[in-house]
């Protein structure tokens, strides 16, 4: 679907897995994925991860600071999905 010139992209389904966590999570997907791009709550880049394709990865966040931030997954260049997380201390 086309709205001016805008294609509408189905997203696949994303979870990620426990939220909030301390130092691990687990991005899952319905389809597959090979990279993953975190962003902080002013939208800084501060994790960027390259893989096999996979549609479930086991990330460590142990090093990011307490607060909010948004997991992007991607298939080379196409987004899959966006999924808030809370990392705590």
């Amino acid at each position: 679907v086309s709205y001016s010139g805008v294609t509408d992209i189905s997203v696949n389904n994303l979870s990620v897995y426990p939220n909030p966590s301390t130092d691990f999570i687990t991005v899952g997907a319905d389809s597959k994925f090979n990279v993953l791009k975190t962003y902080d709550n002013n939208g800084r880049e501060v994790m960027n991860t390259y893989f096999t394709p996979t549609i479930e990865k086991l990330i460590d966040i142990s090093q990011l600071k307490s607060g909010v931030y948004f997991v992007n997954t991607y298939f080379d260049s196409e987004m899959i999905g966006t999924q808030k997380i809370t990392k705590n201390e």
